[in-house]
């Protein structure tokens, strides 16, 4: 019975680790990708070319 628990544990915290790198990933993608569309938007903004 405190086996399964462990493996459970263990499962659980292996999926939760996996689920926090996929989040901090998308997070990271996507404030690269908003900070160079802010970019290109103020180039464009100003008139000058990137």
């Amino acid at each position: 019975m405190l086996l399964k628990l462990i493996c459970a544990r263990v499962l659980l915290s292996k999926v939760a680790i996996r689920g926090a790198f996929t989040l901090g990933a998308v997070a990271g993608t996507a404030g690269v990708v908003g900070l160079c569309a802010l970019r290109r938007a103020m180039v464009e903004k100003r008139g000058g070319a990137a």
